[in-house]
């Protein structure tokens, strides 16, 4: 709680090389990269939803080989994400197939683990202490207003018995009711929550389960049984909305109604917005091959600047507020002392796989421990 560990930012980030994509060869092309991860040997695994295909690159950046295709046989995907990569093991989740399937990193299926508890899953993993994890959404209507709630099941390992649920709270920023007009236009009734955080619950291989609700400074970590080990509150004063704050806001709404309107021919009336008096604390949550946590910060978004970074909160695995550092993207994978993320590559200015060194800039600060 309180203030943190050290003053001015954690950390340098520096540009250490880009994933490219070579034209001349179809195999390397990515039409809709998802997640990408470390590996071993230096290696760097990209998931490629639009393909259903892992491509795999080189220490350097080149291109080595894929694997996976579209499908719904063993080792083919509908839609997929890359889950996680441990010990040597890639875990990829299906959400249309509702299945897991595990793969070695020189691309050899090696499992395929279907859902055994049904309804609406974000994700899928097995831990090692066997039992299984499934995160989904709950969506309800209150008046004219969405909300949503995300929850984890942990159930034994043949799926059948349920030892624990943990939930966030309900929120109303991602879900509002939409009508179609007589006119062809869309009206948004619900009212959104512009400052609060995302609610999230994920599980990360090696360190448990981390909940936040999103619209409070609480984080929760829970061993893989679903049991509470470390609570954490971080208690910093908020920030008062002003009225810039709020115009910021509006300007993006507009811009995203008249991308809609240019896309589909409709247009898209602004939202009824539920001012908040203050600004929460974060808007994202990443949690690194350390343990440690990085909060978004919610204001660092809302006014973002293009070109300038954005401002994370950095949290130890024993729950200190180590401090603040800036990182170019809101949704990076951490881990070996590196950041991955996807941003504009300048020379040829498409979305690239990028990857970028951590190294700590205040005194005292020893990180990849």
């Amino acid at each position: 709680t309180g203030g943190p560990l050290h003053d001015g930012p954690l950390f340098e980030i520096e540009p250490l090389l880009v994933l490219r994509q070579d034209p001349s060869d179809p195999e390397s092309l990515l039409f809709n990269p998802g997640v990408f991860l470390p590996g071993p040997e230096g290696k760097y695994f990209v998931c490629d939803r639009g393909s259903g295909r892992v491509a795999v690159y080189a220490t350097g950046g080149e291109y080595l080989f894929s694997f996976g295709r579209k499908g719904e046989g063993p080792g083919e995907f509908r839609m997929m994400t890359l889950q996680s990569l441990s010990h040597g093991i890639l875990s990829i989740f299906d959400y249309t197939l509702q299945r897991t399937s595990y793969f070695q990193t020189d691309g050899t299926l090696l499992a395929t683990a279907h859902s055994p508890i049904g309804g609406y899953a974000l994700g899928l993993a097995r831990t090692p202490v066997g039992t299984i994890l499934q995160s989904g959404v709950h969506m309800e209507q209150d008046g004219t207003t969405g909300l949503t709630q995300y929850s984890m099941t942990v159930a034994t390992g043949t799926g059948r018995d349920t030892l624990r649920i943990i939930r966030t709270g309900l929120v109303g920023d991602s879900v509002r009711k939409v009508e179609t007009m007589p006119d062809g236009s869309m009206i948004s009734v619900g009212k959104a929550l512009p400052f609060a955080g995302s609610p999230q619950i994920t599980y990360y291989p090696g360190h448990g389960i981390l909940a936040t609700d999103g619209d409070r400074p609480e984080l929760t970590w829970h061993d893989t049984n679903g049991r509470t080990r470390l609570h954490i509150r971080i208690d910093l004063p908020t920030v008062p909305v002003t009225a810039e704050m709020k115009q910021v806001v509006m300007e993006r709404e507009r811009a995203n109604a008249e991308q809609y309107a240019n896309r589909s021919g409709r247009n898209m009336l602004p939202s009824d917005y539920d001012w908040p008096n203050t600004v929460g604390f974060w808007r994202q949550v990443a949690v690194d091959d350390e343990g440690w946590i990085w909060c978004l910060d919610v204001r660092s978004q809302e006014e973002h600047v293009e070109g300038e970074s954005y401002l994370w909160h950095v949290i130890d695995d024993e729950g200190r507020y180590i401090g603040t550092t800036g990182l170019p993207t809101t949704r990076p994978r951490i881990a070996q002392g590196k950041v991955m993320c996807f941003i504009v590559d300048p020379e040829t200015g498409d979305r690239a796989a990028t990857v970028f060194t951590l190294q700590p800039a205040v005194e005292g600060l020893i990180y990849p421990r």
